[in-house]
């Protein structure tokens, strides 16, 4: 990491930086046994979806019988 501090880059430690502090592509490390699931996603995502969609129609047919 690199801190900028009047316009100077130093190696000063994220804590003690008194500037902007600055990743760099080393500070940077993915966890290998860190997978993306593709079945979770598409479970989340048919979820969400499936909750806007009721709650979309749940919310007109609402309306409707608000108007009646």
């Amino acid at each position: 990491m690199k801190c900028i501090h009047n316009g100077m880059m130093t190696d000063t430690p994220p804590d003690t930086c008194q500037g902007v502090v600055f990743l760099e592509p080393s500070d940077v490390v993915t966890n290998p046994q860190t997978q993306f699931s593709q079945e979770t996603f598409s479970m989340v995502l048919g979820a969400l979806l499936f909750a806007f969609i009721a709650g979309h129609v749940i919310g007109r047919v609402l309306r409707l019988m608000g108007k009646a």
